[in-house]
């Protein structure tokens, strides 16, 4: 059954390199989001003018389903940093690719976080410690960035409505990532399958996205605001919590 349903998973992605040209392709530069062409299922939708909070989507096994934590201790409300998956999905923010001979590293403006992804064809060693962002092996096919991750920290993914963070991610987790060219030129396609027989009964297709290239400059650095106070304590007042300056000039 395990099987079928790799193999299903794999129809949802695009085609590999036996329909492709070989020629070498650089994906350095710098991208801001384009818009998504599949949305993190019915999570990220709204149904008769309400979140939808089932996330019929997303093909729980018992123990994922209805596995969930409150907004409250949601760490990256007050600045933490997300799991691979989640932050996949923090589209706001500007991502960086650089492409070298032996190693690819995506820089994200979202929490100032840097992956490598190592193209030498390297294993995990035996002491690899589990990361939210895990460890990232890669290689090109066509024109196609394939990224496999493996060894992640578990995590959440998405919001899942009524004050609640779910879709987990557990320690044996594999993240599936395929980068490539758009039909608009200079921008990529992502897609991310995650593959958790944990939480879920099958892998599925996470995220599809659109990103744009906008240059070859450096980002941004992170500034992020704690939130946690305007969120969830008895309403502060917003020109403090905002370093507002009243005094006339």
């Amino acid at each position: 059954r395990r099987t079928i349903a790799v193999v299903a998973a794999a129809l949802l992605l695009p085609a590999t390199a036996a329909a492709r040209d070989d020629a070498a392709i650089d994906f350095t530069g710098t991208y801001e989001f384009a818009g998504p062409l599949i949305a993190i299922g019915p999570c990220d939708e709204r149904i008769n003018g309400r979140w939808e909070t089932r996330c019929v989507a997303f093909p729980y096994n018992d123990a994922g389903r209805g596995l969930t934590i409150d907004a409250r201790h949601d760490g990256s409300v007050e600045c933490a940093r997300d799991g691979l998956a989640r932050l996949n999905t923090r589209t706001l923010y500007d991502i960086r690719i650089e492409q070298g001979a032996d190693v690819i590293t995506i820089r994200y403006q979202y929490g100032d976080v840097v992956r490598q992804i190592f193209l030498d064809g390297r294993t995990p060693p035996a002491d690899t410690p589990h990361t939210l962002h895990g460890f990232s092996t890669g290689r090109i096919e066509g024109d196609t960035l394939v990224i496999e991750t493996t060894h992640l920290a578990p995590a959440f993914a998405a919001i899942a409505g009524d004050g609640r963070i779910g879709a987990p991610t557990g320690t044996r987790a594999r993240i599936v990532e395929r980068w490539w060219p758009a039909p608009t030129p200079g921008n990529l396609l992502m897609d991310m399958v995650l593959d958790d027989p944990e939480y879920y009964e099958r892998p599925f297709l996470m995220h599809r996205r659109e990103w744009s290239r906008i240059g070859d400059h450096a980002l941004e650095p992170w500034d992020c605001v704690d939130a946690s106070e305007l969120l969830f304590d008895d309403a502060p007042d917003l020109d403090e919590f905002f370093g507002n300056d009243d005094d006339p000039e």
